[in-house]
């Protein structure tokens, strides 16, 4: 299975087309839900985890992740809103049953069972990081300014930033550097 760094439109509208092969409605969706939350805030897979009712200020219209590098603020369209819905909804319906308070069930390892049921229907190893990468690349690609591209991914050095959008370039430096 080949990895896949950065996921195109195409390679994108597949992952969300295998969602819905999903045999039951409800994991379907799950499984749509957090591919969405993934691609649209270009959260971490222990950001996404870790996320809680609490960290969801729909007022204000946005989400708190707790980073690796501290607080990182992610606004919070209308299309995202309902996703989070959704998740909240989900939780409080297993709440009952399970007593658990984050809205992805399973945690890292649900994130990584929703990500290598896509990898196996689609051939392609299917990763956060993966995602992250290609949301990255579309926040450039609209136009989008590299700093403020570093501020929704949540890194604090640039070239963070800019090793996501050019790998080619920074492995071109490392090799020849390396002569």
């Amino acid at each position: 299975m080949d990895a896949l760094k950065f996921l195109n439109d195409m390679r994108t509208k597949e992952i969300r087309d295998a969602n819905g092969n999903v045999i039951h409605l409800e994991m379907r969706d799950l499984h749509a839900d957090v591919y969405e939350l993934i691609v649209w805030t270009g959260g971490r897979s222990n950001e996404i985890a870790n996320l809680r009712p609490a960290d969801i200020d729909f007022h204000a219209g946005s989400i708190t992740f707790n980073a690796k590098v501290g607080i990182r603020l992610v606004p919070m369209d209308e299309p995202l809103a309902e996703v989070l819905n959704r998740l909240i909804k989900r939780l409080i319906k297993a709440a009952d049953d399970t007593g658990r308070e984050f809205l992805i069930p399973g945690g890292m390892l649900g994130i990584g069972q929703i990500l290598r049921r896509w990898s196996q229907r689609l051939g392609v190893k299917v990763s956060a990081r993966a995602l992250r990468h290609s949301i990255a690349h579309g926040f450039v690609g609209s136009g989008l300014a590299l700093d403020r591209t570093r501020d929704q991914l949540g890194h604090t050095n640039i070239s963070t930033t800019d090793a996501y959008i050019n790998p080619r370039e920074k492995r071109k430096k490392q090799v020849l550097g390396a002569l």
